[in-house]
């Protein structure tokens, strides 16, 4: 019986004086897969949309606009965020809201500075309503920012995802103010809200507004020092 490593060594390639040995056979492999990795390629960018028939020599410039996109949707995640982060503060404010006393006192009764408690529960009122406003705001733009931006990507749109996102940056920009706001809104219900808590505790609710005062402050440091820092450097 002849052996394999005969057999191998007397058939020969078409065309070429080379015996078809194993290292040719390793070089067919590798050819036939990264034919098959370029025409799934293909096939991908085909199913995105908007690349029929692509050529070979355009297959890195499609590669880098899927690229794009990928990071286009990075940006979108992002987008939600702002979103979550606001619909979180506005359920805080409604709490708060809730616990502060709609009821005036319009004599001393058996309350001193009465005068002093009305305006401090007109105050932390006005403080929520503002911050359960802004942060409505800022949860439905961001929301519908994030709707329609998908929308376009998943219909393969992306000349129409660009100019709508380009379009709609002042709507960001108010977007992102309103939380902001909201922030210090929230800040000032809570900090207003622990005079009308500790109403019955004498000398000690001013000790408890002076701290929530104090901690807001340096909080509201800590966040916008970063907020400058993203507008400096990544947004300038």
């Amino acid at each position: 019986m002849i052996s394999f490593h005969i057999l191998t060594n007397l058939v020969k390639v078409p065309g070429a004086n080379v015996p078809f040995c194993s290292a040719n056979i390793g070089s067919a492999a590798a050819a036939a897969a990264a034919a098959t990795s370029r025409s799934a390629l293909k096939t991908i960018l085909d199913l995105k949309g908007g690349a029929n028939a692509l050529p070979t020599g355009l297959l890195n410039d499609a590669t880098e606009k899927a690229f794009d996109i990928a990071r286009a949707r990075i940006r979108l995640e992002g987008l939600s965020s702002y979103a979550l982060i606001a619909a979180l503060l506005m359920n805080m404010a409604l709490r708060l809201y809730g616990s502060i006393p709609k009821k005036m006192n319009l004599t001393a009764g058996d309350t001193k500075n009465y005068k002093l408690e009305n305006a401090v529960a007109m105050l932390c009122s006005i403080f929520a309503i503002i911050c359960i406003v802004m942060g409505m705001t800022t949860t439905i733009i961001f929301s519908f920012l994030g709707l329609y931006s998908k929308t376009a990507l998943g219909m393969g749109n992306d000349a129409g995802f660009v100019e709508f996102f380009s379009a709609t940056a002042e709507m960001r920009r108010v977007g992102f103010q309103s939380m902001c706001a909201c922030i210090i809104c929230l800040k000032g219900s809570l900090v207003t809200s622990t005079l009308l808590d500790f109403r019955d505790q004498g000398k000690f609710r001013y000790v408890m507004f002076s701290l929530s005062l104090v901690l807001s402050v340096l909080s509201w440091m800590a966040w916008n020092s970063i907020v400058k820092l993203a507008g400096g450097i990544l947004f300038h």
